[in-house]
């Protein structure tokens, strides 16, 4: 019998994009090696959802593109 895998192993909520920017090697070593889903929020709502193979990559890529500074908070 095929061993299972969980959907969902471990996630982080509502992390503010300060939090992020200050504590990146903390986020970064809990993201490192994982893919998966991540929403970013703009003041409570959602304003883009992604889907990543390298979780730390996308989330520093997105702290530095266009749209860097139209969200404030995400989720993983």
């Amino acid at each position: 019998m095929a061993q299972r895998t969980h959907l969902v192993c471990q996630h982080l909520e509502n992390i503010s994009r300060e939090a992020l920017e200050k504590h990146q090697d903390i986020i970064r070593n809990f993201v490192r090696r994982r893919q998966g889903v991540y929403a970013l929020y703009r003041r409570g709502r959602l304003y883009y959802v992604g889907l990543a193979s390298n979780l730390r990559s996308r989330l520093s890529h997105h702290l530095k593109d266009r749209h860097g500074h139209s969200w404030n908070r995400f989720c993983v």
